[in-house]
């Protein structure tokens, strides 16, 4: 999106969805695009965004650090050689860890356990990123509630599912967008 609409995405009474169309993990995808974050780094100013990625190697390095602790991340670092795994290199506070799996409470997956490995969640400036070991779509509020991430606090809540984010967050946001981005599930 382009900076000039950050204002106005900022002026919404709930947070806008942005659905990573190219990403989706639940028609596929491994969760490891960098492109949505590469972007939200550059253009995201004075918006609080939350995004998520799928990057093991990435997390075994920030679990090392304590919570606190500003790390160097490289995101993408493996997989350069595709157009929407660019390597992103930045730094971030680790906010938050854990290995535990979290019950989803949605429509869809009511009381279903998932465990998508270790997460983390890191700050940058305006953007929270949740870094998971394994793939997960995290179409469901419950998923950042465990990480301690107010949704109604957020500005742009990034999802990479198609079918099932819309219905999980309605009870949080009315206006969502399909974001055409690069990757294995374009729409």
């Amino acid at each position: 999106f382009p900076p000039r609409r950050s204002s106005d995405l900022k002026k919404q009474q709930y947070p806008v969805l942005f659905i990573d169309s190219g990403d989706i993990v639940s028609a596929g995808s491994d969760g490891q695009s960098t492109f949505m974050i590469e972007n939200m780094l550059e253009r995201a100013y004075g918006v609080q965004v939350v995004t998520t990625i799928c990057e093991p190697l990435a997390l075994q390095q920030i679990d090392m650090a304590d919570i606190g602790d500003i790390v160097d991340v490289t995101f993408g670092e493996k997989y350069s050689s595709t157009s929407h795994r660019k390597p992103v290199s930045f730094e971030a506070r680790l906010l938050y860890k854990t290995k535990a799996p979290y019950l989803m409470k949605s429509a869809f997956f009511k009381d279903v356990s998932i465990n998508c490995g270790s997460r983390c969640v890191l700050s940058t400036g305006d953007l929270t990123i949740i870094v998971t070991e394994y793939p997960d779509f995290a179409s469901d509020p419950d998923f950042y509630a465990t990480l301690d991430i107010a949704l109604q606090q957020q500005d742009i809540i990034v999802v990479k599912s198609h079918k099932f984010a819309i219905s999980s967050f309605s009870c949080i946001t009315k206006l969502y967008y399909y974001i055409n981005t690069p990757g294995y599930t374009p729409i």
